[in-house]
Parts: C-alpha cells; structure tokens; sequence
C-alpha cells in the first residue's frame, strides 16, 4: 500500500473514546495504555464467556447498523456499493462466523509427546493472550482491515485500541460512536486521528501490533516497536506480479480474471496485480483482450459507470497521473486523469521501460503493464531481480510449471489461474514477506498472531510419580561416565511417544523398579551397588519398551 495523502481537513478531532482529548501528547497516550494494561493484568478478557460476549457483541453491533457502515464506508472511499458489501461488510461476518464457529477449539491446550526420560510428566502447548494490543487500521478497506483483527485479538483474550483511518473520517466517527455501546468499554477502545495521534500512540509499550498500510510507515512502525522489542503484524505493500505461461487459457478468460483483481477497489488493494509476464506472441492479444473486457466492464465511459469507483483522493489521482508520463510504454486504452474528481481510467500499458517510475513504485491504482518475456524462465529470473511481492498470480495449465514457480518464486501468498480470490478464504493464513510485511492474518493464523504459545511440562506431587521418577537419579549429581552415557541412550533411543498399552507398561516396569529400590535398602547391598542396580533396571525397561513399541518419527 502506498503512503496516504494528508489528513482530511473534517478529521483533526483527535479525540479517544474514553472521554480524553488533545491526544498529540505522549502522557495522554500513556494514560490509555496504562488503563488497558490494568484491565488485561486484572484477569477481565481471559475467560472464554467474556470473548464469546464481545464476538456476539461484534455480530450485533453489524446486524444493527449495517445499513450506516455501508454508507460511511461507501461516502468515505467512493467505492461502488457491491464492492463495499462484499469487500468490507461480508468479509467481516464471514470471518466473524469462523472465528465463533472456532475460537474455542483455538484455545484449548494441545497436548504433545513426552520424552522417556520424563515420562512421569505431561507436555501441552498452551495459547496466551499478547496483552495490550494496537490495531491500525488503512483506508483502502476500512472497515474490513479494522475490524477482523479485533475479532482475532478479543477471541484470544486480548484488548484493543483501535486506531481507524483518518482518509475514512465518517466511518471512523462511527467506529467511536458505536464500540463503546456495544464492547467492553474498558478493554476495547477507539483513538481518532491523524500522523500525530499514531506517533503519540508509537511511544508507548504495547504487547502486539497489527498495521495494515505502506511499506514507508510499516518501517517506522516496526522501529517503534523494536524500542520495546514488541512483536508486529505487517500487512504492508509491493508489485504484484502475475506469470502467464505459453499453455494457459484463453486470453479473454485471463482478461476477465486480471481485470477483477487490478480493478477491483480502483486498483486499490495490496494484493492487486500489477503487472503480467507474458510470452511475446501473446502481448498484443492480451493487450487487446484486456480493452475489450473492459468496455465490456464499465462501457466506453468508466467514469460514468455506477460499477468503477474514485481514488481515496485528488493527491492519489495526482501522484498516479505523473507516474503515467516517461514511463517509455505504448498505452492501449485509458491514461486519461480527472484530479478533481479523483478518478484515474482503466489504463493497459504495454513494454513500460523497466527503469520508469511506473515500474519502480506501486501503482495503487487501476493501471496495468504488460511485459512480454521468451520463457517462463525469464519471468521467474525477472521476478526474483524485484523485492518479494505480498502476492504473485500464475496462470498455466501446466501442474509442472506451477510446481516450478511455486518452488522458485517467492511470496506472501499466491494464486493459480485466477486473482485475489486467496484473500477470500479465512482458512488460509494471508502474510507477508519480506518487505511486503511480516505475521499472517485470516482465521487460526490471525488467532495465532495475537497469541503466545507457551510450552507447559506437568509432573504430579504424589508418591506414585515420586517412586516413578527414577530418571531423577540418571540427572542428579554426583555425575558418573555411567549415568551421562545411559541418559544418552535413553534420549536417543527410547521413542518419544507412546502407545497407551506400552506407557501403562512402562509404568508397571517402573513400579517394580521401585520395588527393587525397595528391596535393595532392606538388605545388605552397599549403597555404590543399589547406585549401579537402579540404573540397570532403568535401562532394561528402556530396551522393553523400545523392543515392543514403534520409534517415534
């Protein structure tokens, strides 16, 4: 995503829900902090009823005021109203209906594999809310891109400052009028504002970060957060780029599909396509392709067609319209701009000089470059030459070529034969790489990043564990070649897990292990030779089990 232009002028009411004003100041942002902290530290967000109530909480406050999020979603980015349901308001309530459907399964212990050499214990993964957690949400999907993510970190356990997009002024006033009612007051929260607010907010010590936005402020985020060694969500930017192989379907169908995913949003989207490796034979009917589809699209007129939006602002609509003069391409169709109106056509550019500015930054718009190659070779070679993308599309008909460039090309995520359509399925993880970000989003990944998984060892107090532990004398001093060689054994050899049979079997062994303990301190054996007895009867319980049941892999 590319930086956003300067705050609206109807937006510089900085102001937090909780009743505090003039939040340029570091102390201000403190006291929000500080207050967050206090509710996560008393305990509040970790039982599981408390995450249901705010997700049921989330599911009402949509169904309530459906009709006034489309609106302000709707009036602030000048999207068309289909693409506003579904892609902001439906991508919400189906992730929303995922994450209550799962949140619960996500949250239980998982329960691992226990070595021998401690089998008198039991291991599990447990999932720890961060703690105090920002959310910063873009403007390119305001209300999608805010809202998921707090539906990931409140079903964790976590709470929330909510930072919306000041380019989305109507719908971040409704984000402030709205969460308080429907939300735990105390542990979510909204902060409205512009660049000051988010440098006030950077200062403080947070538990997670989530930002969505340019790879320019995803690095200052990140350096804030290194201040405090705070973990970071970065949903940030880059060129996509989409490889056509020389088998691949026809040309309208590739037309029709790079189309939805260039133009949807007005090419406003992080994982949008932005430009095609196409084999040479294939450039001018493509290219023609491409014009026809989209007169077929938005007819000869985009810009009077009720289903092609506007830019977010006239400064974006400026800032694209220079980046389509000296790029040294042929323009097929568009490149007309409209400053005022912030509208930038469907353009098609074909061969744009590699050293253009058109081919250095990301577009964030609704133009597309072609660019014929010899072979899939060559575009795997031209695409590595370029940072890694947040996206790459291929289309072949091919399983080997999309094995191959799958293996060779790297990226946050991809897609085969079609566009964007990955963004649409909660169950796969949707991250980064590289420059175009860290940590993933979506379902069980966006749980996972708002978790910490800790790793728990569990051994009972009783006298039963206490006489099965006979490990204990393997790992205690005094030390001898003797003890560390047969600890070495059994750690190498012993499998890791165990069949049930085979654990009950074990512990039998164990216990007349104990029992030779037992016998050895009533008779007359000296204490060097129970020290020797012991460790021998360990050993050959190990080579019991091992002979009766399988290695663990």
């Amino acid at each position: 995503c590319v930086p956003p232009p300067p705050p609206h002028e109807g937006c510089h009411q900085w102001y937090a829900t909780l009743k505090m004003s003039n939040l340029h100041t570091d102390r201000a942002a403190h006291e929000i902090v500080s207050g967050m902290r206090e509710v996560f530290t008393s305990g509040r967000t970790l039982p599981i009823s408390w995450r249901d109530e705010q997700l049921s909480a989330a599911s009402k406050m949509i169904s309530d005021h459906r009709q006034r999020f489309v609106e302000a979603v709707q009036v602030s980015s000048g999207k068309p109203l289909n693409e506003v349901e579904l892609g902001d308001i439906v991508l919400v309530e189906q992730e929303l209906a995922m994450i209550k459907r799962s949140f619960r399964t996500w949250t239980k212990p998982t329960h691992v594999s226990t070595p021998f050499a401690a089998m008198t214990a039991s291991s599990r993964i447990e999932k720890q809310p961060r703690g105090v957690t920002l959310i910063i949400g873009p403007f390119n999907f305001p209300f999608q891109l805010l809202i998921n993510p707090l539906l990931a970190a409140i079903s964790a356990g976590n709470v929330v400052v909510l930072k919306p997009s000041e380019q989305a002024p109507k719908l971040a006033d409704l984000f402030a009028e709205l969460i308080p009612k429907y939300f735990d007051a105390d542990a979510v929260k909204v902060v409205l504002g512009g660049p000051p607010t988010v440098t006030a907010l950077l200062a403080q010590r947070w538990d997670n970060i989530i930002f969505t936005g340019s790879e320019r402020v995803g690095k200052i985020v990140a350096a804030a957060a290194a201040r405090h060694l705070t973990p970071t969500v970065l949903e940030l930017g880059g060129k996509c780029p989409v490889i056509i192989d020389k088998d691949a379907e026809p040309v309208d169908s590739i037309a029709r599909k790079l189309l939805f995913g260039r133009l949807w949003n007005t090419g406003q989207a992080c994982v949008a396509p932005e430009y095609i490796l196409t084999p040479k034979s294939m450039v001018d009917p493509l290219a023609a392709a491409l014009s026809t589809e989209i007169v077929k699209m938005y007819g000869d007129d985009p810009q009077s067609s009720s289903s092609f939006g506007r830019l977010i602002s006239s400064s974006s609509a400026e800032r694209i319209s220079k980046l389509l003069v000296n790029h040294g391409g042929r323009v097929v169709t568009g490149g007309r701009v409209d400053v005022p109106d912030k509208y930038v056509a469907p353009t098609v550019i074909v061969e744009p000089r590699a050293d253009s500015a058109l081919m250095q930054e990301e577009v964030f718009g609704p133009v597309i470059s072609l660019i014929g190659i010899d072979s899939v070779d060559t575009a795997i070679q031209y695409v590595n030459s370029k940072p890694m993308p947040l996206a790459m599309y291929l289309f072949t008909a091919s399983q080997t070529t999309e094995r191959r460039v799958l293996n060779e090309v790297r990226s946050g995520t991809a897609c085969v034969n079609d566009t964007m359509l990955m963004f649409l399925n909660s169950e796969l993880p949707f991250a980064g790489i590289g420059p175009s970000g860290h940590g993933a989003t979506h379902g069980i990944a966006m749980f996972d990043s708002c978790s910490q998984a800790r790793g728990v060892m569990t051994k009972g107090a009783g006298p039963l564990t206490r006489a099965l532990d006979v490990q204990l004398l393997l790992r205690s001093a005094p030390y001898s070649n003797f003890k560390t060689h047969l600890s070495r054994w059994a750690l190498l050899n012993v499998p890791v897990s165990l069949p049930p049979f085979y654990g009950y079997l074990a512990c039998a062994a164990l216990l007349g292990c104990a029992a030779v303990r037992a016998f050895l301190k009533e008779t007359s054996f000296s204490e060097a030779a129970s020290s020797v007895m012991l460790p021998l009867c360990c050993m050959l319980i190990g080579i019991l089990v091992e002979r009766f049941s399988p290695r663990h892999k």
